[in-house]
């Protein structure tokens, strides 16, 4: 295998423990705490005012500290990994069949990848870094202003991700099927 191959399975893997030890541990953990009421960081479509200061009283200070010691840092990694993971995907696919770059220099391809990936990343830590002001608040006293800019960014994210894994499933999607079609046609030639 070679090493460009190998870090870019290990930036997948990354992406993938980290998503699975929020999904199993951190956020249930976090569930538990606000007693059901579901946490910023399961609520892709956002949240309102009344929400968000449901979501914090119910939390408490031991959820809110739970929050910002422990979900908070990994999910700082996680944008990271998972925009480099997306980028992987559109790397693989673009690399060969019809799309190969869609005949793009270097260049032209990085440009793309940032265009699709980045967003992710960017949206994801801009809600990080709001909720993490609306954790250190008062949840009496949090402003509506500070709760609209998180929800837009939780919501931006939601579309960004959307957008980038389904961009992945489609180009890997059309890379199978140009690899099975020249299997079919090396086969009827023999």
């Amino acid at each position: 295998m070679r090493a460009g191959k190998g870090i870019a399975w290990g930036i997948v893997l990354a992406a993938l423990v980290v998503y699975a030890v929020m999904l199993t541990v951190t956020l249930p953990h976090l569930a538990s705490l606000a007693g059901g009421v579901p946490v910023f960081d399961l609520r892709p479509t956002g949240y309102t005012l009344a929400e968000a200061k449901t979501v914090l009283m119910a939390l408490g200070d031991e959820g809110r500290r739970y929050y910002l010691d422990v979900q908070q840092p990994l999910d700082t990694a996680f944008p990271i990994l998972n925009a480099a993971a997306a980028a992987v995907g559109l790397t693989a696919a673009f690399s060969g069949g019809r799309w190969r770059l869609f005949q793009l220099g270097k260049g032209a391809h990085a440009l793309l990848l940032a265009a699709i990936c980045l967003p992710v990343a960017v949206f994801d830590l801009l809600e990080n870094a709001m909720v993490r002001r609306l954790l250190t608040m008062d949840p009496r006293t949090i402003s509506a202003e500070a709760v609209a800019m998180a929800s837009g960014f939780t919501l931006a994210k939601s579309v960004a991700v959307t957008v980038a894994y389904c961009l992945v499933l489609v180009a890997l999607m059309v890379l199978m099927s140009d690899r099975l079609r020249a299997k079919k046609a090396r086969a009827s030639r023999v």
